[in-house]
């Protein structure tokens, strides 16, 4: 079979991109807002704009599977992104999160989060937890010591 190009490819549950690409906009103070070089446009776009110390005209607009505007909670980033994959790997299916930005831009929170504001990870695993003490998998087990 040839591969397709802007197909999507069909899952038993539904339809799902081979990839799809998010962006979240860290939120910053107020003091920093001049300094942005992405504004959020609506659920799919933002706009790039290189900072006014550069001489430039190449702005660009990039498109995201969806973009998480500065303030989106974590349970909100959690259950579009990550919820949706979780269940699907305790299915049997595969699934990858790859996580990438610059230097202090918010991966390691996006990822682990806070005691206040659990990030995937911690959601993750309790998920996975609360499905098996809901319905435990024959041949497995799971506890913590």
């Amino acid at each position: 079979m040839k591969p397709r190009r802007n197909n999507k490819v069909v899952i038993d549950d539904g339809h799902m991109d081979p990839v799809e690409v998010f962006a979240r906009i860290k939120t910053v103070t107020e003091d920093d807002k001049d300094n942005l070089c992405i504004e959020y446009l609506d659920e799919k776009r933002v706009q790039c704009t290189p900072p006014a110390s550069v001489i430039s005209d190449k702005g660009t607009v990039a498109t995201f599977t969806k973009v998480f505007d500065q303030g989106s909670s974590q349970n909100v980033v959690f259950d579009e992104i990550c919820r949706p994959m979780v269940s699907r790997l305790l299915e049997g299916r595969s699934g990858l999160l790859f996580n990438y930005g610059v230097t202090c831009s918010g991966k390691t929170y996006t990822m682990t989060g806070s005691p206040q504001a659990p990030g995937f990870l911690p959601r993750s695993l309790e998920t996975d937890f609360q499905l098996h003490r809901r319905a435990p998998i024959e041949g497995f087990s799971n506890s913590i010591r």
